[in-house]
């Protein structure tokens, strides 16, 4: 979303404000994070990415994560092979009930989380929204 939030912004500055400088300066910075996105959160070896990388230890959080989605519907995501890849994973282990998706592997709410509005009102981790 970030990366989506400044190729827009450029596009203002382009366009509306029309200040290339600045342009040029936040299509650099989405570059950027187009690039961390491709190179620290793509696991290779299983074809998707994974869902963040934690501040505090840089470890990368491996579960499936239905929101990452977006970077391909977004445009963030442009080599198809990963594109299939990932959406393929995200299917495989976030589809329930064969019309809902789950937010993210193993997602406590609506079961068994502290923040859970209502009680155990799903049967398990991971229902589908």
């Amino acid at each position: 979303m970030a990366w989506a939030g400044l190729v827009a912004a450029s596009n203002l500055e382009a366009k509306v404000f029309n200040n290339n400088q600045l342009a040029q300066l936040l299509l650099q910075r989405a570059a950027q994070i187009k690039s961390a996105v491709e190179t620290k959160l793509w696991i290779a070896d299983q074809g998707y990415f994974g869902r963040s990388v934690n501040s505090e230890n840089l470890e990368l959080d491996t579960r499936p994560d239905s929101s990452s989605m977006a970077a391909i519907y977004l445009g963030l995501i442009t080599d198809t092979k990963n594109q299939t890849s990932h959406h393929a994973m995200i299917t495989a282990n976030l589809t329930r009930l064969g019309v809902g998706i789950a937010r993210y592997w193993g997602d406590p709410f609506f079961y068994n989380s502290v923040y859970n509005p209502g009680g155990q009102e799903v049967g398990a981790p991971s229902p589908p929204w």
